[in-house]
């Protein structure tokens, strides 16, 4: 389990960082966004168990509909403001069809067709892509 504040961890992304892109991907040879929330969570001890995170999704409609349901069977906190680490829905005002997380300022991990594993800042995504963003925080059990 690797601190998200540590030196390692920045290490960690910096190798995902350029990792192409692939369907149904979840390791540094490839990945899709629900692979890379899900590598990225595992480095911090968090196991994703979800369907979305199983990395076997990957239709927007189908992503859309595991979103819902990990955050309904998990311990996802909606938030009204992005924090360091946290996860990140991507999507129009009514679906998320994207997901990634947020770091430092408006940074935003994810991974797309085309570009693999990104940095990207959430303003070109919002202005690129449409998005509009929705924001959850993992609460430890108790």
């Amino acid at each position: 389990m690797i601190a998200i504040d540590s030196p390692a961890f920045s290490a960690e992304i910096a190798k995902i960082i350029g990792t192409p892109y692939e369907i149904c991907g979840s390791d540094l040879e490839g990945m899709d966004c629900s692979g890379l929330v899900k590598y990225v969570y595992a480095l911090q001890g968090i196991e994703l168990t979800n369907t979305l995170f199983s990395s076997s999704v990957y239709c927007h409609k189908a992503i859309a509909r595991e979103f819902k349901a990990e955050l309904a069977s998990s311990r996802w906190v909606k938030v009204d403001h992005p924090s360091h680490g946290g996860l990140v829905g991507m999507g129009n005002s009514r679906v998320v069809n994207h997901c990634g997380i947020w770091f430092n300022g408006d940074q935003i991990l994810h991974a797309t067709g085309g570009v693999g594993a990104a940095m990207q800042s959430a303003q070109s995504l919002k202005t690129q892509k449409g998005y509009t963003f929705r924001y959850y925080q993992w609460q430890p059990s108790t």
